[in-house]
């Protein structure tokens, strides 16, 4: 069963898509001292509830270890930027001699960044080198009037056919009339070859032959023909460059750009990995080529990070009550880090539209869909390069002063490595106190606050590395967890 769209629901489906364009909801509580000014005490109040929506806004964006860099007057600049139309909800009351006001308000996220990068407030991306690691992009396209991916999305057929008779007629007729005279002797040894050389000899008679044949040959064909021919060319769907994708991939990076999220066309690192026809990214995922060509990617491109996902838009046809063309679409987007293949966002949306064509309902459908994708995009980017940000800080404070740490050795094989674990971490200079938290099997876990100038896994290896079992030890450290592995242990 096809869903039509009318056109005023058409035309009330564009506000549902502007809204949400927009982020979540943030609140914000302000209050002041009750005086008898009632407007003034209500407009103290209100506008305290829009510097404490700034700052809740900020730590949403950038952290709240950064709130520090806004200060009163940035926060009140912000907060007079912030319009009627947003606030979708306000209530107040009064306390004691306090008068408090709560708003809510829907804010856009890149709106919001865009006016702290104007203040010299960068991105988390910026603040931690995204600029300089640009996400490539390619996006699957099925578009046309297959409801179902794997079906062609066109197919033509040419049917003709043959009817009537065919005659061959390849009779003959020969005559042949042969005459021979033989002599004695070819007679008498011709007599002689059937009865043997003592047969008796006849030499005074002449012979006379002949031989007459009449060959007739019929061969009459006659045959009835009615002969049915058919023709089928198939067009299955695949990466095309329609307008429609096109259009939908110029929506998805410009919104990207919008929370400043540097991108790039992803097709040539994909023609390095497989020269010829380049497989979907489709294909790639449910083939398990992914892995091997974000390793590729990141070995030839140095590229750090890789956006794949598809879109298809459906003909629904025209709707009956209106004339409207119909069309329905899905949009998926999952990017990675290829370096280590770790998803860093995905999301997935769906839509319908109307307009006076198709192309048109398709087109307008594909940008709503990549807006509406880049929404959820853009901030789980941003929110990957906070984390980044943070573990950078985090090494710097390591760095400057004592850190705890957690430290888990695995693959200790008895109690007498685990006890030279202890000892190596009693006497390590700059550790200032260690607890041990748990043991299960080959693997011991301990809290350790170090604050040492060698990075902890090495100072301990250092102390180690004469123990048997320790000399070929590896290790890994992910923030302030630091992971050592004797061999066999991991």
């Amino acid at each position: 069963m096809r869903a039509f769209i009318s056109v005023a629901a058409a035309a009330a489906m564009s506000v549902p898509f502007a809204a949400m364009a927009q982020d979540g909801v943030v609140s914000g509580t302000g209050s002041a001292v009750v005086t008898r000014d009632a407007n003034a005490t209500r407009a103290n109040a209100e506008a305290a509830a829009r510097a404490d929506l700034v700052r809740n806004m900020a730590r949403q964006v950038l952290g709240v270890e950064r709130l520090g860099e806004l200060t009163p007057d940035l926060t009140t600049r912000l907060a007079n930027q912030i319009t009627g139309g947003m606030i979708v909800d306000r209530s107040s009351e009064r306390v004691g001699q306090e008068f408090r006001v709560t708003l809510s308000a829907r804010i856009d996220r890149a709106w919001f960044q865009a006016r702290l990068d104007d203040e010299g407030v960068s991105s988390s991306s910026a603040r931690a080198g995204g600029q300089a690691s640009r996400i490539l992009i390619m996006l699957d396209e099925a578009v046309g009037p297959s409801r179902d991916t794997n079906r062609p999305v066109e197919v033509t057929t040419e049917y003709d056919r043959f009817r009537g008779s065919t005659f061959s007629d390849t009779s003959s007729l020969s005559y042949s009339d042969r005459e021979a005279e033989l002599s004695a002797s070819q007679r008498s040894g011709a007599y002689a070859s059937w009865y043997g050389a003592g047969a008796s000899r006849r030499t005074d008679v002449d012979a006379y032959g002949r031989s007459t044949r009449l060959e007739d040959r019929n061969n009459v064909q006659s045959t009835s023909v009615d002969a049915t021919r058919y023709r089928q060319h198939v067009v299955y769907q695949a990466t095309a460059t329609t307008q429609v994708g096109q259009a939908a991939v110029a929506a998805l990076t410009g919104e990207l750009l919008r929370y400043d999220v540097a991108t790039a066309n992803g097709m040539n690192a994909l023609a390095q990995f497989s020269p010829g026809a380049p497989p979907l990214f489709t294909e790639l995922r449910d083939s398990g080529q992914l892995t091997a060509f974000l390793a590729d990617a990141w070995r030839t491109s140095r590229a750090p990070f890789f956006m794949g996902g598809q879109l298809s838009i459906q003909d629904n046809g025209r709707s009956p009550n209106t004339g409207q063309a119909t069309c329905t679409g899905q949009l998926y987007a999952q990017a990675f880090a290829t370096s280590t293949s770790q998803d860093i966002a995905a999301t997935s949306k769906s839509g319908e539209n109307a307009a006076s064509s198709y192309e048109l309902c398709a087109a307008r459908l594909s940008e709503n869909l990549a807006r509406l994708a880049a929404e959820e995009l853009g901030p789980q980017v941003q929110r990957y390069w906070r984390d980044q940000s943070r573990g950078m800080a985090s090494a710097v404070a390591a760095a400057q002063g004592p850190a705890d740490y957690t430290l888990i050795i695995r693959g200790v094989p008895d109690m007498g490595a685990q006890a030279d674990v202890l000892d190596a971490l009693q006497g390590l200079p700059g550790v200032q106190s260690h607890a041990f938290l748990g043991q299960e099997g080959s693997q011991m876990s301990l809290q350790v606050r170090y604050d040492g100038s060698t990075p902890l896994h090495l100072a301990l290896y250092q102390r180690l590395r004469g123990k048997p079992g320790f000399a070929n030890a590896t290790s890994e450290t992910v923030g302030r967890q630091v992971i050592v592995c004797l061999p066999g242990g991991c």
